[in-house]
């Protein structure tokens, strides 16, 4: 895996690109010089629920052809993965990673 593979003096030196996205969705690209990585946060592509309406919409579309390695999903709120983003993750076999909301 690709954290294992990298020393921490080439951490130092990682190139990291972010790209917004909108509301809490944002694109790192990770490049250690041996492996580049793509990760997206909280990703929200749906247009909203009957309680949350999204304004803006995102700066990127979901089936845009962008390597994506990983799904970061921070919490359990409809704002920070959607059904759509589940059935895209699906699809093309990007791993989602989950970080646990402490109570």
């Amino acid at each position: 895996m690709f954290i294992k593979d990298v020393s921490v003096i080439e951490m130092v030196k990682m190139k990291v690109h972010i790209r917004y996205i909108g509301h809490s969705t944002f694109l790192l690209h990770l490049n250690s010089g041996k492996e580049k990585i793509s990760i997206m946060t909280d990703p929200w592509f749906d247009k909203g629920t009957f309680y949350l309406k999204r304004i803006v919409p995102p700066a990127i579309n979901l089936e845009k052809k962008q390597k994506r390695d990983f799904l970061l999903v921070s919490h359990s709120h409809r704002d920070h993965l959607d059904h759509a983003t589940l059935k895209y993750a699906r699809k093309t076999g990007i791993q989602p990673l989950y970080v646990l909301q402490a109570l």
